[in-house]
């Protein structure tokens, strides 16, 4: 286990299919999946601010929604997919016709029942992609093969806001001394604490190799 952390969206909103040119960022609620026909497909857009914990190693990431009653459309079981996008968007301006493109790389899924509960997805691929340089547009949250009848609705701010939760470390960089053969640092994690320089180590992994270990940590 490493340093722990809850965020939530620097930005989310949804688009409609239906209507193509309409804003829905005034909403206070994310909706996922068809309504009556596959011309009310809705599909939302969530962003996260991760600028502080580039070059971090990722153990987990978990993006949780918060499904609530929407009416009975959106009690049932469906599939919703969470995909990286490719594509900038600005939740303030964007709608179908000008939402961005996504991948499926990395893709996680989610099987959504009920309401009234969070559902979780494992988005450690994508975000860890993100904090080694991929660059960070966000997510696409969407239902598998857009089925009828069949979503989801999440609360999209307050006490049951998105969330993504993190469980990663720091990367120790060594750099080589003098002397004899040393022992190689493969992972080190480092536990936050007060200051820049002032942090407790609470595990490392060495490498075999012959005499002590004998590196200087910068």
């Amino acid at each position: 286990m490493g340093i722990q952390v809850t965020l939530n969206p620097s930005q989310s909103t949804y688009v409609s299919y239906g209507a193509g040119g309409n804003n829905y960022n005034g909403n206070d609620w994310l909706r996922c999946g068809v309504q009556s026909s596959t011309s009310t497909r809705y599909i939302t857009l969530i962003q996260f601010n991760l600028s502080a914990y580039v070059n971090a190693v990722v153990n987990s990431a978990k993006l949780r929604l918060y499904s609530f009653d929407d009416g009975n459309v959106w009690r049932a079981q469906t599939t919703i997919l969470a995909k990286r996008n490719t594509g900038a968007f600005t939740a303030s301006s964007v709608t179908y016709n000008t939402m961005p493109a996504s991948t499926d790389a990395g893709q996680a899924s989610c099987t959504a029942s009920g309401y009234d509960t969070w559902y979780e997805w494992d988005v450690r691929q994508i975000v860890q992609a993100w904090l080694s340089g991929t660059a960070n547009y966000g997510l696409t949250i969407i239902q598998d093969g857009l089925t009828t009848s069949r979503g989801k609705v999440f609360t999209k701010s307050g006490t049951y806001a998105p969330q993504l939760v993190l469980d990663y470390y720091w990367p120790v960089r060594l750099a080589a001394s003098q002397g004899g053969i040393s022992k190689q640092v493969l992972n080190m994690m480092i536990a936050p604490a007060a200051g820049p320089i002032n942090k407790k180590v609470i595990g490392m992994k060495i490498a075999s190799a012959a005499g002590p270990i004998n590196k200087t940590v910068f």
